[in-house]
């Protein structure tokens, strides 16, 4: 059964202040269209079409730091240098989710549906294989006249297997299977009534990969050498 999405915002928004040990949010949720099997990472759902590709993505990955420096000259925390390619559209081990309710709300609702799913995931109750990178961010949104812009905090969470180095467990999370399961609550929402800026689409182009494509092929020429080239190539959409 649909449950209206300004009821559910109502009960879920006081889940935003409670937190872990750490500091950082317990309750993470997520928000789509549709229903899925699995709840897996850009990367898993690349290896399931193409696993030469996952491989080579996932090699730059194991680089990420080289990548991140070249960028932004300084050095990062591994999982912050992953983080930097997930955020410009490179294919990493991250399941993104985020600690704003309203977010989720947002992306349940992007695509202008009367209809959508959105997902609350308690992280006290996940393996403690599974660990996160947070996110403070702005995002821009635009009203129903498409003229007025609105922010929300994004708030973003990544979920990742500690053990991500290794290509197996980097592409077999999976946040519905039965070790994770207990931990998720997948809702479906009735939209209708729902203010029309957190149905509105996001005002920023999708994410580039232009801003990382020099460094990405440095690196990844290094690390998968003239065989892997033409994957790389493939991956960055070259011809």
């Amino acid at each position: 059964m649909n449950e209206p999405a300004s009821r559910l915002l109502a009960d879920w928004s006081p889940l935003e202040n409670e937190c872990l040990p750490d500091g950082s949010p317990r309750f993470v949720f997520r928000g789509g269209a549709r229903r899925h099997g699995r709840l897996v990472s850009p990367l898993a759902r690349l290896a399931d079409e193409d696993e030469e590709l996952a491989r080579a993505a996932h090699a730059v990955c194991r680089r990420c730091k080289d990548v991140a420096c070249h960028v932004y000259e300084f050095a990062h925390d591994p999982l912050e240098a992953l983080a930097s390619l997930a955020c410009h559209g490179w294919p990493t081990p991250f399941v993104g989710f985020t600690a704003s309710p309203a977010v989720a709300l947002a992306f349940a609702g992007g695509r202008g549906g009367e209809r959508g799913v959105v997902s609350k995931l308690d992280r006290a109750e996940l393996p403690e294989r599974i660990v996160a990178c947070t996110a403070e961010f702005l995002g821009l949104g635009l009203g129903p006249d498409e003229a007025q812009p609105a922010w929300l905090q994004q708030r973003g969470v990544a979920l990742i297997d500690a053990e991500w180095r290794r290509f197996d467990n980097a592409v077999d999370l999976d946040l519905k299977a039965p070790d994770c399961a207990p931990a998720l609550e997948e809702v479906e929402l009735d939209l209708a009534g729902l203010d029309p800026v957190l149905k509105a689409p996001a005002a920023a182009d999708p994410p580039s990969l232009e801003i990382l494509r020099g460094p990405i092929e440095r690196v990844g020429r290094k690390v998968l050498g003239p065989a892997g080239v033409g994957a790389l190539e493939r991956l960055l959409g070259l011809h």
